[in-house]
């Protein structure tokens, strides 16, 4: 093994570690600024329409802004790290 082949693994090594590093500090900085309300989280999604409301106990349904749930919101965060670090 030549000598200049080690140095070229640990620049190699160091690079990839750096890109990891800055691949989970944007994924940090995308999820404070989502909790702060910077930003948002748009997630395309369908849900089952609810049956119309007849009679005399009708509700009326709040639908001003969905929100995923906090385990879908923990997933989603861990998937969005997963990926950035695949593709590093």
């Amino acid at each position: 093994m030549r000598h200049g082949s080690g140095r070229q693994v640990a620049e190699t090594e160091a690079r990839y570690t750096r890109e990891l590093a800055n691949a989970k500090n944007t994924v940090d900085a995308l999820r404070r600024d989502v909790a702060v309300g910077r930003r948002r989280l748009r997630v395309a999604a369908t849900c089952q329409k609810l049956p119309a409301a007849t009679g005399p106990h009708q509700r009326v349904v709040n639908d001003a802004s969905a929100r995923l749930t906090p385990d879908a919101e923990r997933a989603y965060w861990c998937l969005r790290t997963e990926l950035e670090t695949a593709s590093k």
